[in-house]
């Protein structure tokens, strides 16, 4: 049976957020348990395997699990322990899946989320880029790297730093056939980082057995110190000139959220960034392009708040477009006053149907809530936009509750964005109010989708609420 690979970095699977040295701000550690959920957007049954390689205790493989048409359903990884590793999903549909890491005991820690993997996000010519990597601030990176190859490779790790500046040039890494390497960078066998460090990744991939490019994906967890935030993202072997970010925010809303972008250049040469800036109207708001060059390998950071744009972007919710006369990757971290602190992976294209495996919705404020903010990268106005919100019925198939949020007579603008719960645009709620799901988004025009899942807490000092992103899968026909 001719099977997909789907590849899940499971690369923060520790026991505490506690880092060396330090210790948390409130009693007691969050003990992880780890859930892969996934959907198949296809009109026909299949099955699916999960199998995972790496160092500790191991979680048990699970395998032939049946997966139904147009159904979604999760994999419980439980308590993960020592396990450092990774997971990769394989089908005979074309599955697409999210990983949510939490605290088991429902404590107040922030969860993480990221996509996964396939093939063609992988490296390309050996090359992958991670925008950010940090130790300062109380924040700590984690990374995983997979190996895709089904023979060892070997691994050049090129850190800079905020100047661009070549800080780190590790050449001794090396991976087994569909293998991890699970580091966290104030780690002793990544020498030369210092006590803190800012800066960006370039990972060079090669087979060992000829020296030709080799294919990785890598994702990133930071990881708070001293506190209850994390968030993740997923690095790109996927370049371009041109990423568009569904959030560019300055000091939004009550409780101000922002947004910083994190630019890495990919290209060979000193690369000039410009960042447009648009309502959710899809109206200009501001222009910039930074005085700075980015060197290659390195990375520029520029927030919605910078002092060039402040005066117009004050306040405002809207939308991003970042273009660059060499080839970039970008990350977006969102930040508030109230607790929140988020990460998402930028787009250098949409999709006309995007997948979103993990769409949750609560009645209580205190448990996990969806926004999905979508946003039209094409060429003109979307007429045609809709959100299918998949459910399970009471004979065990799966429907969707189709909700159209823009028309010809209300279109969804270029480069403006719809922003939708599952309560507000009219998903099928249980009868006690709640919602559990799937959903993918459909346009006449491509999008771009952040999934934004966030609650309330309470009884820890400074921070009421806590979430994470992740983005939307474009729709890829499989056999």
């Amino acid at each position: 049976m001719k099977r997909i690979s789907f590849l899940l970095l499971v690369t923060a699977l520790i026991l505490t957020l506690v880092m060396p040295g330090a210790a948390m701000a409130d009693s007691g550690s969050p003990t992880w348990n780890s859930i892969i959920y996934y959907f198949n957007p296809m009109a026909r049954d299949g099955s699916m395997g999960v199998t995972f390689t790496g160092t500790g205790n191991t979680p048990g493989d699970q395998l032939d699990i049946p997966v139904k048409a147009n159904g979604f359903g999760l994999v419980s990884v439980g308590s993960t322990g020592d396990f450092k590793g990774a997971a990769m999903l394989s089908a005979d549909v074309p599955l697409v899946a999210v990983y949510k890491q939490y605290d088991v005991s429902g404590g107040a820690y922030a969860p993480v989320l990221y996509s996964s993997f396939d093939a063609t996000q992988s490296s390309v010519n050996g090359k992958f880029y991670v925008p950010s990597i940090v130790h300062q601030g109380y924040y700590v990176s984690k990374v995983g790297i997979q190996n895709v190859e089904n023979e060892t490779v070997k691994l050049t790790l090129d850190f800079y730093d905020a100047t661009g500046a070549l800080i780190v040039e590790d050449t001794t890494k090396t991976i087994d056939s569909q293998g991890s390497l699970i580091f966290q960078i104030t780690d002793d066998d990544i020498p030369g980082i210092g006590s803190s460090f800012d800066g960006s990744l370039v990972i060079t991939a090669a087979k060992t057995s000829d020296e030709s490019p080799a294919r990785v994906v890598a994702a990133v967890e930071d990881l708070q110190s001293q506190g209850q935030r994390s968030y993740a993202y997923e690095g790109s072997g996927v370049t371009a000139t041109t990423f568009y970010m569904p959030y560019a925010n300055c000091r939004y809303s009550t409780n101000q959220q922002s947004t910083t972008f994190y630019v890495q250049n990919a290209g060979a040469t000193d690369a000039t960034i410009n960042i447009y800036y648009y309502t959710t109207s899809g109206v200009g708001i501001a222009y910039y392009t930074p005085t700075a060059k980015v060197k290659s390998g390195a990375r520029m950071m520029v927030s919605a708040c910078d002092t060039k744009v402040y005066a117009k972007m004050n306040g405002k919710n809207g939308t991003a477009r970042i273009t660059s006369d060499q080839p970039i990757v970008v990350v977006g971290k969102v930040g508030s006053t109230d607790g929140l602190s988020t990460a998402f992976l930028g787009e250098a294209s949409g999709g006309t149907d995007i997948l979103l495996p993990y769409i949750p919705y609560s009645k209580l404020s205190s448990l996990p809530r969806t926004t999905l903010s979508i946003m039209n990268v094409g060429s003109s106005p979307a007429k045609k936009v809709s959100i299918n919100y998949w459910y399970k019925k009471g004979d065990g198939s799966f429907a969707a509750q189709t909700v159209v949020i823009a028309t010809s007579g209300a279109p969804l603008a270029k480069f403006g964005k719809y922003s939708a719960t599952p309560k507000v645009s009219g998903a099928a709620l249980t009868a006690n109010g709640n919602y559990q799901g799937a959903a993918n988004v459909v346009s006449d025009q491509p999008v771009v989708v952040v999934v934004r899942v966030s609650q309330g807490v309470t009884g820890v000092s400074g921070i009421t609420t806590l979430g994470e992103d992740y983005t939307g899968v474009p729709f890829a026909t499989g056999p």
